[in-house]
């Protein structure tokens, strides 16, 4: 078996444990908007001490099946705030990049993991794109128990100890 097709089971397999997943449920500690050129903006939750390791973006729907963008933080540690998606943050690598950019009319999760004081705290958003697209000057996207709805960037960048707890 050739290792990119490996990668594609593991991918498959990892778009299923994210969608019906036996860990504990992903905070609300992501969120989307749109970014300058008509990209996404994906903006993480203030949340001191968060160290975050890896992020990946996925979609299943399609003609290409399913599909992957991922990198990860080769310090293994320190902040990231936001980041345009598809665009590598200065001091992470790329894991996969079968995934190049937003695919219209598929739906798109996610997928940001990392730690506050060494305990697992991970997220995820799930949206299309034109759902970004379409929202007002100051909103975002976030998904908070399985519902993906548009609430204010400022409410959003609030301190939140509960969100922030793993």
């Amino acid at each position: 078996m050739r290792s990119r097709d490996v990668r594609r089971m593991l991918g498959a397999a990892l778009l299923l444990w994210m969608t019906v997943g036996c860990t504990p449920t992903a905070k609300a500690i992501l969120a989307v908007e749109p970014a300058s050129g008509g990209g996404v903006r994906v903006l993480i939750a203030p949340c001191p001490g968060y160290d975050v390791q890896q992020f990946s973006a996925i979609t299943a729907g399609g003609a290409g099946g399913l599909q992957r963008w991922a990198v990860s933080n080769d310090a293994m540690a320190g902040p990231l705030a936001d980041m345009e998606l598809f665009v590598v943050p200065p001091g992470w690598s790329v894991d996969e990049s079968t995934l190049q950019g937003l695919q219209d009319g598929e739906e798109h999760v996610l997928t940001v993991v990392g730690a506050v004081r060494g305990r697992g705290l991970d997220g995820k958003v799930r949206f299309r794109p034109d759902r970004v697209a379409a929202l007002k000057p100051g909103q975002v996207l976030v998904s908070d128990d399985g519902e993906t709805k548009a609430i204010s960037r400022s409410q959003f960048m609030k301190a939140d100890s509960a969100r922030c707890e793993p």
